[in-house]
């Protein structure tokens, strides 16, 4: 028992310990608050994490066994609606690709992100 325990939870800090997106929030929200606020905001993010773990698990088990008999088409589906998507995509790409033109050296600029004109000035471009 000791050692699943040992074994999950440093695969948990595997996966727990890579600083994602919530993380890097929670860093910059302590640093400009206080670390009570981001230890609040920390407990609540962990709190959420575990519900939905809780949710998952029990969920999925009950789940697993009412789709365990449909199973084989699930997956046939899956195979159908992926290889769809794959050819809707490369038909989109293709046309795309078809309808531009290349650009030629007597077409306007292509206009700056954000409405800007230009980044410099006069002839120094």
């Amino acid at each position: 028992m000791t050692g699943a325990l040992v074994a999950g939870l440093l695969a948990g800090y595997g996966i727990a310990v890579p600083v994602g997106a919530v993380g890097t929030y929670l860093v910059s929200l302590t640093a400009r608050t206080s670390l009570r606020t981001g230890v609040c905001a920390a407990l609540g993010v962990a709190t959420a994490d575990g519900l939905y773990a809780l949710a998952a698990t029990v969920g999925g088990s009950a789940l697993a066994s009412v789709l365990r008999p449909v199973l084989t088409p699930l997956r046939w589906i899956c195979v159908l609606v992926l290889l769809a998507l794959a050819a809707w995509s490369a038909a989109g790409a293709v046309r795309q690709y078809r309808e531009r033109r290349l650009a030629t050296r007597r077409d306007p600029a292509p206009r700056a992100p954000y409405g800007r004109t230009s980044c410099c000035s006069g002839s120094r471009c």
